[in-house]
């Protein structure tokens, strides 16, 4: 392995050397496919489940759609829009400081595969109904809002509070 203080950047979720047999997008073992109680986030209040640090929190899907839907400020495709496991550079530019990657999505299907990284990102909201819950999704043809099954693994961006 490779000092990271020393490598390359590829992006934030980047392993050591950016290599297939660091990617982690294999198996994981011991996925559990049930969904969180509809409680474990709620919008506008931090609860013991949310995964942010003190003063930061998971955004609403109210706020994710803003983001989404805003044409006020450019959004600018970066990096190359294929799927792959180590393709850690695509993202989104939303105006001229945030980024958002191309993370993928871990599927709930028993085994917690990775799927998608470079070309979707799939980002939770903190409004949950059930099993399903809001999350705002990454293309290359745009950002969208859906609903997602709550045993999937998506990305979260903390947001201040």
């Amino acid at each position: 392995d490779t000092n990271p203080c020393s490598s390359p950047v590829y992006g934030i979720a980047a392993p050591w050397g950016n290599t297939t047999a660091n990617d982690n997008a294999g198996n994981i073992a011991g996925w559990n496919t049930t969904a969180a109680a509809s409680t474990a986030w709620v919008d506008g209040s931090k609860t013991i489940n949310d995964p942010c640090p003190v003063g930061w929190r998971v955004p609403t899907a109210a706020q994710l759609t803003v983001l989404a839907n805003n044409t006020q400020n450019p959004r600018t495709l970066v990096g190359t829009w294929t799927a792959g496991t180590t393709n850690y550079g695509a993202g989104f530019r939303f105006g001229y400081a945030l980024f958002i990657p191309a993370a993928g999505i871990r599927l709930g299907n028993g085994n917690g595969l990775l799927n998608g990284r470079g070309s979707n990102g799939y980002y939770w909201s903190s409004t949950i109904s059930g099993s399903s819950a809001q999350l705002m999704t990454l293309s290359s043809s745009g950002a969208t809002m859906a609903n997602g099954n709550a045993v999937t693994g998506t990305s979260v961006r903390c947001i201040a509070e």
